[in-house]
Parts: structure tokens; C-alpha cells; sequence
């Protein structure tokens, strides 16, 4: 490739290993897409880019470090760093296909937990503190955190309230625990799979 008028001034300035390796690359193909002043040459130095990686191997008095940046890929310099052989970045990566990674992890979380039998229904208190259980003629409730973790707690299950007759009846063991899982299907589909219960 011909040097263009301001190509000879800026390269008789480089060291002789550097300008030698520059007019090889020239003589081989290679193109230079910019010269002059800039980063990360100092102001007392210059820098030139070529438009490819520079074939090896490289002369010894020479370092080399491959930066991958927006600006250059290659850095080639000599002990002093006043001068660099630059070259141009690579093609960025594509960007990450966010739908699939999406559908990914849908497709590793485990499947929703199934509802227990319980007739009733579960609803969230207004406050977002308790969830409450209810039935026909009745209705039990449990405290849900969420500051320190997604907890139920076990010990805070109420009795059946019934309301029309304004009395409460004690859980059996097996109420309790059909109207925790009830409880638990209702959190990790409505609150998040880290739900748990704790005492």
C-alpha cells in the first residue's frame, strides 16, 4: 500500500525495529487506517493503526499485549512506550439473545407445586402480612415475612374461626398440615419459589 504524505514524516520519528516491522506489514498487505498522535502513545511519541493483526512472530526488542478494546486490539511497542504499532479492535461479540436465556430458565425452574385438595381459597391480607384461608364457614390464617426471606411461620397458624358463630376450634395435626402445603402451593406460585416454612 502507498504511504500517503504524513505517513514518512510521522514514521521517521519511530525507532528502527518498529518502523522496519511497519513497512513489512505494508509490503505484505497490511493497511494503515491511522497515524499521528494519541493514546495510548504520550504526547512526545506517535502511534500507527493497521487495519490487521501483525504476522509473527515478532522481533524480540518488541512487547506485545492484546487489549480486545473498542479502540485497538493489539498493542506492539519497545521498552521505551513512546511509540506503538496499534491494531484494529476486532468485531464485537454479538449481544446476548436475552429471549432465549429467558426460555432457558423458565425451562430449568421445576414445575408449580400441585394444589393440595383443600375446598377453600387463599388470599393475601391487605397488608401483605398474613395469608388467610378460607371456607364456607370458617377461615385460619398464617404470618408471611419477607424482610430475612420469604417464612411462613408454623407456630403463628390459627385455630378455625368461625364467624357466624363467633367461636374457634383447635387445628387437628393433619389440618395443620394440609393447610401448610396449601399455604406453601399458594406462596411459590404467588410470591416465589423461595417460600418456606419456618417455626
Amino acid at each position: 500500500m502507498p504511504l500517503s504524505t504524513e505517513h514518512p514524516r510521522i514514521l521517521d520519528r519511530f525507532p528502527p525495529v518498529l518502523r522496519t516491522l511497519v513497512l513489512a506489514e505494508l509490503a505484505a498487505g497490511n493497511k494503515i487506517i491511522d497515524a499521528g498522535a494519541g493514546h495510548p502513545a504520550p504526547p512526545a511519541g506517535d502511534l500507527v493503526k493497521l487495519a490487521n493483526d501483525l504476522r509473527p512472530p515478532l522481533p524480540d526488542a518488541l512487547s506485545a499485549y492484546a487489549r480486545d478494546s473498542s479502540t485497538h486490539h493489539m498493542e506492539n511497542t519497545d521498552e521505551d512506550r513512546f511509540f506503538f504499532i496499534l491494531t484494529a479492535p476486532h468485531e464485537p461479540l454479538p449481544l446476548p439473545d436475552m429471549d432465549a436465556i429467558r426460555h432457558a430458565h423458565r425451562d430449568s425452574l421445576p414445575p408449580a407445586p400441585k394444589p393440595t385438595r383443600m375446598p377453600g381459597s387463599v388470599e393475601l391480607d391487605f397488608r401483605g402480612e398474613m395469608l388467610i384461608y378460607r371456607e364456607a364457614e370458617r377461615t385460619t390464617d398464617i404470618i408471611w415475612t419477607w424482610s430475612q426471606g420469604n417464612h411462613f411461620y408454623r407456630s403463628s397458624l390459627s385455630h378455625w374461626w368461625y364467624p357466624n358463630e363467633k367461636r374457634s376450634v383447635p387445628l387437628t395435626a393433619t389440618e395443620k398440615e394440609d393447610l401448610l402445603q396449601t399455604f406453601l402451593d399458594f406462596g411459590h406460585i404467588n410470591i416465589g419459589s423461595a417460600i418456606h416454612v419456618v417455626e
